[in-house]
């Protein structure tokens, strides 16, 4: 059954992160609907009366009030749910004393369903999130393998693999700037079992470069965790005449429009628009499906200049096959400690990216928080924190919150940077 929006005239009325809609007199149908939930408005009644008895013969904290109440009367219910839903019946009761509401007892017993649906559905998910996972786990990486994302996934897929005893497989879907993969996933059930290992390009900056997207990178996602903020770094091929930054102006500059630089994905293309921009010079873009093919390509001599991640250029730098000229990011790279950045010649440049994973809308809460906590886990232990650094990646743990909300500030920032650029996906 989906949510509803409480109407009356024009009063929009809340209920647990969704609405519930009752056009004025027509409060009827959406009654029906929530007809269903009636066995579990006891429930709530009991946990209430038990959370006062519980107040007037323990000398508990007020915060574990509820957990009193619910191990007396529902045992293996989501306690922060069933907290949730008596700090709501207190607002119930509330509405019905209110002498002013014209609409005081259809909303109170509106509310009433909507709680008792609430616990109804906090008791029914507790076997699932106890038992989750039962089967195979796939990862979506919605680039080719070897680039930095696939390692990324890769690394955290077999922790996972690990620590839950069932198979992690890495589906990589490449294309269109990460597009393909991630309408993909998305698009599969929302059940824990298909997850996408997300970017910068698939979720705040496609919305933007491409005509018509065919899934919401921000609404049709369930976030469960940042993995990584990734050194982003300009390499060259050896042969060109270039050693840092303020050269590569000068020699751009001298031949306006004859030097190339490559990408993997629409992160990597915004790296050399805003160079571009700060600048003022003209680079000729050279758009590839994944990191891994133009990093073939410029080891080979084909293209003069790239933008990628650390992660996948490293072995070459180390080897003398590159040369790195500088990282995007905000502050030097720990793995990259003698290279600059990029602001350090050009002021106010800076470019950071970042990595996480996630979930089709709609998959329950408890699958998220499971998730969530195994990654961030997997994130906090040495052997890991060692691995990400050497690889030029900082691990970056969160909350869904947290990464929702880095999702959203950082398609802002993207917006206006596309649009300053007037670029668009090629």
């Amino acid at each position: 059954m989906q949510p509803f929006r409480f109407v009356d005239n024009g009063l929009k009325y809340p209920v647990d992160h969704s609405w519930i809609e009752v056009r004025a007199l027509r409060p009827l149908p959406a009654l029906r609907e929530h007809l269903s939930a009636m066995s579990g408005i006891s429930d709530v009644f009991s946990i209430v009366l038990e959370r006062q008895r519980c107040k007037r013969i323990s000398r508990a904290p007020a915060e574990q009030f509820d957990q009193l109440a619910v191990n007396r009367v529902y045992r293996g219910a989501d306690m922060g749910k069933i907290a949730a839903l008596t700090g709501r019946f207190h607002h119930f009761l509330s509405l019905i004393n209110n002498k002013h509401s014209p609409l005081r007892w259809v909303l109170a017993i509106l509310h009433v369903l909507i709680l008792a649906r609430g616990v109804m559905t906090a008791h029914a998910q507790t076997p699932a999130t106890q038992s989750y996972p039962t089967k195979a786990i796939r990862i979506i990486v919605p680039w080719p393998a070897g680039g930095t994302t696939d390692i990324l996934g890769r690394i955290v897929g077999q922790k996972l693999n690990e620590q839950f005893g069932q198979p992690v497989v890495i589906d990589n879907r490449g294309g269109a700037s990460g597009n393909i993969g991630t309408e993909a996933a998305v698009r599969s059930a929302a059940d824990g079992y298909t997850l996408a290992f997300g970017s910068m390009s698939t979720h705040t900056m496609n919305q933007f470069l491409y005509r018509r997207m065919s899934y919401d990178p921000v609404n049709d996602v369930a976030t469960i965790s940042l993995i990584a903020n990734v050194a982003s770094v300009l390499v060259t091929h050896p042969s060109l005449p270039a050693k840092n930054v303020k050269e590569l102006i000068v020699l751009a500059k001298a031949r306006p429009g004859q030097l190339n630089y490559a990408s993997g994905s629409s992160v990597y293309q915004l790296c050399g628009e805003l160079l571009k921009m700060t600048a003022k010079i003209e680079l000729v873009h050279v758009p590839y499906k994944g990191g891994s093919q133009a990093l073939t390509d410029l080891l080979g001599g084909q293209i003069e200049l790239l933008f990628t991640g650390a992660p996948v250029t490293m072995p070459h730098i180390e080897a003398g096959k590159l040369r790195a000229l500088a990282v995007t990011n905000a502050k030097r790279a720990a793995v990259l400690p003698a290279v600059p950045t990029i602001g350090e010649t050009l002021p106010g440049y800076e470019f950071n990216n970042w990595y996480g994973i996630m979930a089709p809308a709609g998959t329950p809460r408890p699958v998220i928080d499971r998730l969530n906590s195994e990654v961030v886990r997997i994130l906090g232990s040495a052997e890991i924190r060692e691995k990400f650094l050497a690889l030029g990646a900082d691990p970056l743990p969160s909350t869904p919150e947290q990464f929702s909300a880095v999702i959203k500030a950082d398609s802002e920032k993207s917006r206006r940077i596309i649009q300053a650029a007037g670029v668009r996906a090629e």
